[in-house]
């Protein structure tokens, strides 16, 4: 039977050489990532290094803004590497490279020099850009294509494992007397696991070999984008709907603190509790896809995460803004938030949106990852990576208007879920997803 491969579990895929390392590998990156951005920014944002009189949340802001700009600047030359040379060898440079971006992290620890911060930032943002679009564009080599459904769903399940286990961990132990060793050694050794495993990934070679290279990075940014806007319809709007699931991941998690405190009036652990529900929900609706979609590669049922991140997310905005606020400022502690039954009413809607999410994501990669042609895989998905990265930019630019007109958090929360529903909308009104979802019952009777 063509397409299917619900008759074995897509965990076995763990036990695999073509898949495993890659899957540690990529776990340790965004767990390094998180960790020393985190570690960074609370250390900023509590004033524990000396910002020589600027805001925090400037310098805030300006950091996020340092580790997201290599993705804008360099993901397309990536991309053009990625397609030209053994995705492997190119995997294992960035993840050497990493190493040496972490020594230099645990020296900035312990300086306390925020003008170094910046460009380890900088270099962290760097090292995820150049290894991102080989990580990608190497599972279609590796994957058969009723394997891709699963192989991306247990990536991005492991993705967001790790940047909830950096962000948590960073925060949690940079503040102790014995936070800034144990941080370095998380990232030297999470560093040199992640190239360790790199050693394990199996040759990925490319077809052709450059000509030449030009060091002219907006070149390859202009060529990706036209790569990417000379494939199929479905390709371009998966990469469109692919952003667009980080522009609504990127506004939840840094509205986050601003929707426990202001809005739920809750203490920090409530904070950590919510990021932790959220990451789980979208880890968990990646892995739904293997089940539901049973190994195709379509975009059948993305429409239909599109609505359901909508509805609770009306939800959440009803249940937000009729949540009762202590008297006087006072904080929820984590026990006194969990005794209220509105909390769980809360936490439900985030979890199920956070699991559609998950649901809505998996698929668009996967289509951009099987309707590419390998010798421009690379290329595309460099640009899908370069366009996430501008809507994270975008999604804080937004959020920063509405806030400026008055607008609440659970406001901004509620415009994102609505727009997902047009974003679901036209994805089901482009012909090629209908045609790509009939194509996959036929495929399914072969």
């Amino acid at each position: 039977m063509n397409g299917l491969c619900n008759m074995k579990s897509q965990f076995l895929l763990l036990k695999e050489r073509r898949f495993l390392p890659l899957f540690i590998l990529q776990f340790f990156g965004a767990f390094n990532d998180n960790l020393a951005k985190t570690a960074f920014v609370v250390l900023m944002a509590y004033g524990l290094w000396d910002a020589h009189g600027v805001a925090p949340e400037i310098l805030v802001s300006v950091a996020a803004g340092v580790f997201i700009l290599p993705f804008i600047l360099f993901c397309p030359f990536a991309g053009y590497l990625a397609d030209h040379y053994d995705k492997a060898l190119i995997i294992r440079r960035a993840k050497l490279a990493e190493i040496f971006i972490a020594l230099a992290a645990v020296a900035v620890l312990y300086s306390g020099n925020l003008y170094f911060a910046l460009p380890v930032l900088f270099a962290l943002g760097l090292q995820s850009a150049f290894f991102t679009p080989s990580k990608f564009s190497i599972l279609p080599q590796h994957l058969k294509a009723d394997e891709l459904i699963g192989g991306n769903a247990l990536v991005s399940t492991g993705t967001y494992l790790a940047i909830l286990g950096g962000t948590m961990i960073g925060a949690a132990l940079i503040p102790l007397a014995q936070g800034k060793f144990i941080v370095s050694v998380l990232l030297i050794g999470a560093a040199v696991l992640g190239y360790w495993a790199a050693l394990f990934v199996p040759s990925a070679p490319a077809r052709n070999r450059p000509s030449s290279i030009s060091l002219n990075i907006f070149k390859y940014g202009y060529a990706a984008l036209k790569f990417s806007f000379q494939q199929k319809p479905a390709v371009l709007a998966s990469i469109l709907g692919t952003s667009w699931f980080y522009f609504i991941a990127a506004t939840y998690h840094a509205q986050f603190p601003n929707f426990t405190k202001q809005t739920l009036g809750a203490q920090p652990l409530v904070l950590s509790l919510f990021m932790a529900v959220f990451s789980v929900g979208v880890g968990l609706g990646g892995l739904l896809n293997h089940r539901i979609l049973r190994g195709r590669t379509h975009g059948r049922y993305v429409p239909v995460a599109a609505a359901l991140i909508c509805v609770f997310g009306l939800d959440l905005y009803w249940a937000a803004r009729a949540f009762p606020l202590l008297e006087g400022g006072q904080l929820y502690s984590l026990s006194g938030f969990l005794a209220l039954p509105q909390s769980w009413r809360i936490m439900a809607d985030s979890f199920f949106q956070a699991m559609a999410c998950g649901f809505f994501v998996v698929p668009l990669r996967a289509i951009v990852q099987a309707e590419t042609g390998d010798h421009v895989s690379g290329r595309v998905i460099s640009a899908s990576n370069m366009m996430d990265a501008v809507f994270i930019l975008l999604s804080a630019v937004i959020a920063g208007f509405v806030f400026s007109k008055g607008v609440s958090v659970e406001g901004l929360y509620l415009m994102v879920s609505v727009l997902t529903l047009g974003v679901g909308g036209a994805l089901y009104a482009l012909p090629s997803f209908r045609v790509m979802s009939v194509q996959s019952r036929e495929g399914e009777i072969l």
